[in-house]
């Protein structure tokens, strides 16, 4: 896996506006991170998104007790996790090695 090369959390989403930031403890020192358009969901497009590196801290938690490699998870030779889950973990990995 690559080192991380995003704005380091935690983020958060203005809700006077549509912009997420880098919390940074300073109001006039705050990093943007992305505008969000404003469509019918864009209130929890924003909340998603500032959750991200969150969800990224945990994916990665989740994934590092498998040892198997991708071939042993994609046919399906890891016993106890469902398709689906080695799956995931497939595609987990490919995920964070693009990060």
């Amino acid at each position: 896996m690559s080192d991380e090369n995003h704005t380091p959390a935690p983020w958060a989403w203005n809700k006077q506006g549509n912009r997420l930031f880098q919390e940074t403890g300073n109001p006039t020192g705050q990093i943007a991170i992305c505008d969000i358009v404003r469509t019918p969901s864009y209130k929890a497009n924003a909340r998603l998104i500032a959750k991200a590196p969150e969800l990224l801290d945990i994916l990665k938690e989740l994934i590092e007790p498998y040892s198997a490699t991708d071939e042993m998870l994609s046919n399906g030779l890891v016993c106890n996790l469902s398709e689906k889950q080695q799956k995931a973990i497939v595609k987990a990995r490919r995920i964070l090695s693009d990060i």
